[in-house]
């Protein structure tokens, strides 16, 4: 009997399959949505929400990637517990996807927040992501390199597309205020249509 196997117990097991779908890819996508529309509101500015998107969608789409080129199988049907699970066990979906949620959250929000926040950010999404792991290998239905390997995979997600689409929204802002044949107001109070050049 394995050390995962001794921690089995009826109750535990019953709270990690209430949590498996608190945080699966498909409810990371509804969490990632309203934490995008509270920036929105917060900022009055579409940068922090476009970059937060932009991250996880990165992280599942590589995840998903991952899995179809190892096509690795799941632990075996005996070692699971709960629901069972049969598709490709690497990289973790859970793990990636909840990981890069609350990383770039993390990231955009220790931007902003002072010290003890900004620590209280951190120790939160750490947290979050130990959880999600340590789930995934009580219900046996990860190997330790699946969720290793989706840490790795939000960690980069992260660190990669927030300068990328930060860089890239500023330059398309740039742009939209140089636009050709703008109406500005003259030193005189009037509005004069300038042509740029």
């Amino acid at each position: 009997m394995s050390a995962t196997t001794r921690l089995h117990t009826p109750y535990r097991t019953l709270v990690l399959d209430v949590a498996v779908q608190v945080f699966s890819p498909c409810a990371v996508a509804v969490w990632t949505a309203l934490a995008a529309i509270i920036l929105l509101v917060r900022d009055a500015s579409v940068l922090r929400a476009v970059m937060l998107v932009a991250t996880v969608a990165s992280a599942g789409a590589l995840c998903a990637t991952l899995k179809v080129l190892a096509a690795r199988p799941r632990p075996p049907v005996i070692d699971q517990v709960g629901v069972l699970e049969t598709t490709y066990s690497f990289p973790s979906g859970h793990v990636a996807g909840t990981a890069a949620l609350v990383v770039a959250v993390a990231s955009l929000g220790a931007r902003s927040a002072g010290g003890s926040a900004r620590t209280a950010l951190w120790v939160c999404a750490i947290v979050a992501v130990v959880f999600v792991c340590a789930m995934r290998l009580y219900l046996g239905v990860h190997w330790i390199s699946d969720v290793v390997a989706a840490v790795v995979v939000a960690c980069a997600a992260t660190l990669l597309v927030l300068p990328v689409v930060e860089v890239a929204m500023a330059e398309w802002t740039s742009r939209r205020g140089h636009c050709p044949n703008q109406t500005r107001t003259s030193p005189r109070g009037d509005n004069t249509h300038v042509a740029s050049n």
